[in-house]
């Protein structure tokens, strides 16, 4: 078990054992159930756990994902039960009222949905890593899209990713994005930080994960880089900061 927790760990899995001694793990494509490995009932790993760990290597290995890619969910803290800051802010603004709502996010949020849907959304729906677009939502009319603590928490590769789903979603002229990220003073300073790529990569319990913390000049050039378009600020919200980015007509 320790060489393949290993393994996984280092290509961005998040394993969480359980009070039975069983081991939840969920990889950075979305795979995601549960391994009892220890006695009184030893067990080899189920096959389609190593096809996906295999799977997940060589993505890595090809650079079509980056190894922190599965642990972006573990940047994210507990989401309170009335949901997250950033869908009760575009609920209590009215925002998506009228609207098909997609939000681009690390775990899901169903408080915040729900908040979404009781002002006025008539859909919202929900994109994690690794933002494989199911056909019906390129014909869906999404009009307003969220990009919650992504750009923040993601390297270069994944963040590129990122931006060409957008860029095939969010359409002229009434489409518009909301990005929040952490602002620099947030953050925490009793992290050891190693610098990593345009970051910083940092260790949260056995993951090592990694941080891009922004202010707001940087966030503009680099929307304007990859996205075009115009934005502005939206909101700063103690350490938050939430950007609109339109795309151009």
């Amino acid at each position: 078990m320790q060489a393949l927790s290993e393994r996984m760990l280092n290509s961005g899995w998040i394993l969480h054992k359980n009070g039975d001694a069983s081991w939840f793990f969920r990889s950075p494509l979305g795979f995601s159930g549960t391994w009892m490995p220890e006695p009184p009932r030893p067990a080899e790993p189920p096959p389609e756990l190593l096809r996906e760990l295999e799977a997940v290597e060589l993505a890595i290995e090809q650079q079509r994902i980056s190894r922190y890619l599965g642990v972006a969910r573990r940047m994210q803290p507990p989401l309170p039960a009335e949901g997250a800051y950033t869908a009760l802010r575009l609920a209590g603004d009215h925002v998506a009222k009228g609207h098909a709502v997609l939000r681009f996010r690390a775990m899901p949020d169903p408080a915040g949905d729900q908040a979404l849907l009781d002002r006025g959304a008539w859909r919202v729906e929900t994109l994690l890593p690794p933002w494989s677009v199911p056909d019906t939502f390129r014909t869906s009319g999404f009009k307003v899209f969220t990009c919650e603590h992504l750009l923040d928490t993601l390297p270069r590769l994944d963040r590129s990713h990122l931006f060409n789903t957008l860029l095939t979603l969010c359409r002229p002229p009434d489409g518009v994005v909301y990005f929040t990220v952490v602002q620099m003073s947030g953050l925490p300073r009793d992290w050891t930080q190693t610098p990593c790529e345009d970051g910083y990569q940092v260790r949260y319990g056995h993951n090592l994960c990694f941080i891009k913390p922004y202010n707001e000049t940087m966030l503009r050039r680099e929307l304007t880089t990859a996205l075009q378009g115009s934005g502005a600020r939206a909101w700063i919200h103690h350490h938050e900061l939430a950007y609109t980015w339109r795309p151009h007509a």
